[in-house]
């Protein structure tokens, strides 16, 4: 995945870098991918990023607005979750 993705090699570039088929490498990139989403499912870090990132923005917007308590508040939600 390394190389695919953070190097940008096409399958064919790897397979003839690592000495394996084309298919190999296609494979294993869709194993990796697939046990990526299945943590991902178990564990929800995307969508509490998400939840998380709102907050803080909320928080922000809050503060910019001379309303600090409030953003302290939100602030403070967010430290319980994390």
């Amino acid at each position: 995945m390394e190389l695919h993705f953070d190097e940008d090699l096409s399958y064919a570039e790897i397979a003839e870098q690592l000495g394996i088929s084309r298919q190999a490498v296609h494979d294993g990139v869709s194993r990796a991918l697939a046990q990526l989403e299945e943590y991902e499912a178990r564990l929800g870090l995307i969508g509490r990023f998400g939840t998380q990132r709102r907050l803080v923005e909320e928080a922000l917007r809050l503060i910019g607005e001379g309303r600090e308590e409030d953003a302290s508040r939100k602030l403070r939600s967010l430290l319980e979750q994390l």
